[in-house]
């Protein structure tokens, strides 16, 4: 008992000490400025997170403490009383008519003040133009969902209701017309815009009333359209994209256009190991990648459909991810960032699945916590989903952590300059209706037609090479390359597939499968072959003509994904075949192997201080060797191998690279 007393006199002490301490200005700012120091240091953050797993890892390891948790979670689960009182308890809270009318009224007398209707009007026009304020509501939205979307029976019914939705083609039809009115109001679309058009009669059958102008200003629509009988009822006009770009052309000329709207590209690898190569193309500075395996076999258990026999989910996940960091450098926005998720949740149950999630955070987090660009990977969090349920928790979850990763991008918010506008949304037009490429020459006339918007060939160029920046479409301003613009550059995924493939994807026998075998084998691709694997049907659509073919030849080759091969003759052939170094699976063989080490042999090696080096980068240098030197011919095939090349550096000599270490 004196112990116990000496405790807490003890404590009462230390509390009141802290107490006198922090009336003292100057210790409370240093408080505030050492707390504010560890929230930006990343190392302290990091260490605190870890603390934090660690005591959560000892307390599991507390049978007790388990049973306890579970049994509170299934208390929790069970008590449907209390969300049934607390439900009731907002509904009553809703139907009090009598409040509702007394809290109108008061904001009705407060309002007859001009002096608090203009205080109001300022505070909402400041919390709008403030980008910090306007940040902190959306963060307030997305917590809320989340909260709301925790609850099980909420998600099975929104999932059923989305699925009734979209079975009845009523309510398919009430929320197309929803949506258009919403486009509407978000442009200010007037009906003489809309009536004055070519296809006027086709949009709106009824004549103008005596409250309607049909000049070509504004027109207001009269209230006499809500008398009118049903049998002169007409569908409301159907705005197309064409419709709403003229509308917005007439918002530029007032300088009133504001566009909330923030486009995003998905592109899936279909898990294919060989786009690592080809990844410039499509990873951006500003990306956010999603990493996916079974959660079923874990991260260390040998994948059966590789046939070497030797990968795991781990080996794949550190593949990507050094692949996808080559070119990364430190930042302060952390971009881009590295996000994990593991498939097949509905195989679990609850108390497995928990499970699962802290042993795979705990792999993940030996596998990259010492990885040099570590803050990009988000290692800690993996989303353990159900593929098969709409409504998944870690779904959702993933949702709204991709889109907060994107409001904490730098260029956010990031403001386009209006002349581009009319350019952009023909752009945009032409994916819809599924082109991929476009001549430049096209888009020139495209832009011409604009008017007092059309931009110069200089402006147009800028931007280009602005919307290429930010992953919207790819332009080359190159003497050979600036012909085309791929408007749609998840296109390119299709286009390279066709050679660049997993042997799993390829087909069981016919032409295809030879060429595709001979390229694995050698890494020679003849043009001919190559052209004969676009004509497919999957790339027709696509490579439309010779023209696009040659174009996309020429983007491969600026890339150095196909390499044209250095030849010592008088005759050029080299156009007649490519060399592509990041198919070839062959190893180089034992004896040229050991011939590159006997004492005749002049050897430098190169060290790099990084634990891995990135097969893209092998290959890369293994390309642009091969463009210098004339690859060595032996029976008839060149030396071209995986991570290895023999070069003829003159009728006597002979120049071997090898690349060897953990990739």
């Amino acid at each position: 008992m004196q112990k116990r007393r000496k405790n807490k006199q003890f404590k009462e002490k230390e509390l009141n000490a802290k107490r006198y301490s922090r009336k003292d200005k100057n210790y409370r700012k240093t408080e505030a400025h050492r707390k504010k120091s560890q929230r930006d240091n990343s190392d302290i953050r990091q260490i605190e997170r870890q603390r934090e797993l660690a005591s959560k890892r000892e307390a599991r390891k507390n049978e007790d403490f388990k049973k306890t948790e579970l049994a509170a979670k299934r208390e929790a689960r069970k008590n449907e009383d209390f969300k049934k009182t607390e439900l009731a308890a907002k509904r009553e809270a809703r139907k009090n008519e009598d409040f509702k009318k007394t809290e109108l009224a008061a904001k009705r007398e407060a309002r007859k003040d001009k002096n608090y209707r203009r205080a109001e009007a300022e505070s909402k026009k400041s919390q709008r133009d403030n980008p910090d304020i306007r940040q902190m509501e959306r963060q307030r939205e997305t917590a809320a969902k989340r909260e709301v979307r925790k609850d099980t029976s909420y998600r099975r019914a929104e999932a059923e209701s989305k699925k009734s939705q979209r079975d009845n083609p009523d309510i398919r039809q009430m929320e197309r017309q929803r949506e258009l009115a919403a486009k509407r109001e978000e442009y200010q679309l007037s009906s003489s815009n809309t009536d004055d058009g070519p296809s006027d009669k086709k949009r709106r059958k009824t004549t103008p009333t005596s409250g309607q102008t049909s000049s070509g200003g504004q027109g207001q629509l009269s209230h006499q359209s809500n008398q009118e009988t049903p049998k002169d009822f007409h569908e409301p006009p159907i705005h197309t994209a064409h419709s709403i770009q003229d509308d917005l052309l007439e918002k530029i000329k007032k300088g009133t256009n504001i566009m909330n709207i923030a486009p995003s590209d998905l592109v899936d690898f279909g898990g294919q190991k060989s786009f690592d190569m080809t990844h410039q193309l499509f990873i951006q500075h500003r990306g956010t990648f999603i990493l996916m395996f079974d959660g079923r076999k874990g991260l260390y258990t040998v994948l059966t459909e590789y046939p070497q026999g030797d990968v795991t989910a781990a080996s794949i996940l550190e593949h990507w991810i050094n692949s996808v960091l080559t070119y990364c450098n430190k930042t302060e926005d952390k971009m881009p960032r590295i996000l994990f998720a593991a498939t097949h949740s509905d195989s679990f149950s609850e108390d497995e699945k928990s499970k699962r999630i802290l042993k795979f955070n705990e792999e993940l987090r030996k596998m990259f916590s010492l990885h040099k660009l570590h803050e990009h990977i988000m290692y800690d969090n993996v989303f353990f989903m159900n593929a098969t349920d709409a409504a998944d928790r870690d779904i959702e979850r993933m949702k709204d952590t991709l889109v907060d990763i994107a409001f904490q991008q730098s260029t956010w918010g990031q403001q386009m300059p209006i002349v581009w506008v009319p350019l952009d949304l023909q752009i945009s037009d032409m994916r819809a209706d599924g082109i991929k490429l476009i001549a430049k020459e096209r888009l020139l006339e495209i832009n011409k037609s604009n008017n007092e918007f059309a931009l110069n060939e200089r402006r147009v160029d800028d931007f280009l090479l602005v919307q290429h920046s930010i992953g919207k479409l790819l332009y080359f301003d190159e003497p050979a390359l600036r012909d085309f613009i791929v408007i749609q550059p998840t296109a390119m995924v299709n286009i390279l597939r066709a050679f660049i493939t997993d042997i799993m994807f390829w087909p069981e026998k016919g032409p295809v499968r030879n060429i595709l075998e001979h390229l694995s084998s050698t890494g020679v691709l003849k043009k001919t072959d190559l052209f004969t694997l676009w004509s497919q049907p999957a790339f027709k659509e696509i490579l439309t003509d010779v023209r696009t073919k040659e174009y996309i030849v020429q983007v491969l080759l600026h890339l150095d994904i196909l390499i044209e091969p250095k030849r010592y003759t008088d005759k050029d052939t080299a156009a007649d075949l490519f060399l592509v170094p990041c198919i070839v699976k062959e190893k180089i063989p034992q004896k040229m192997h050991r011939n590159a080490t006997d004492d005749r042999t002049i050897c430098i090696a190169y060290h790099l201080k990084e634990t891995v080096v990135p097969s893209a980068l092998s290959f890369k240098l293994i390309g642009a060797a091969i463009s210098i030197w004339p690859l060595k011919v032996e029976d008839s095939r060149f030396c071209l191998y995986f991570q290895a090349a023999i070069m003829d550096a003159d009728n006597r000599n002979e120049l071997q690279i090898h690349v060897e270490g953990r990739e």
